[in-house]
């Protein structure tokens, strides 16, 4: 049975990743949170970077919404600017 959960949310997550990479925006994203992963993100510039491009892949099984909340007021700063 847990074989089965395992399995299932391994397809779940290739399916996230192959919607996410549809378009050169998603496949950047992608990039960006693979090599973040590997790096060392103490860093609070890289961290927020990491935070940012892999909550949006949707791709993660955790939806992280107060790291798209943090995203969402990051943006709102710039459009000020």
């Amino acid at each position: 049975m847990a074989f089965e959960h395992v399995s299932q949310e391994l397809e779940r997550l290739r399916e996230a990743e192959r919607i996410c990479a549809q378009t050169p925006q998603g496949k950047a994203l992608l990039v960006m949170d693979h090599i973040l992963t590997v790096i060392d993100t103490r860093d609070p510039f890289l961290n927020t970077l990491y935070k940012i491009a892999h909550s949006a892949t949707g791709v993660c099984g955790n939806p992280h919404e107060d790291w798209k909340r943090e995203t969402n007021e990051l943006y709102d700063k710039i459009k000020e600017v």
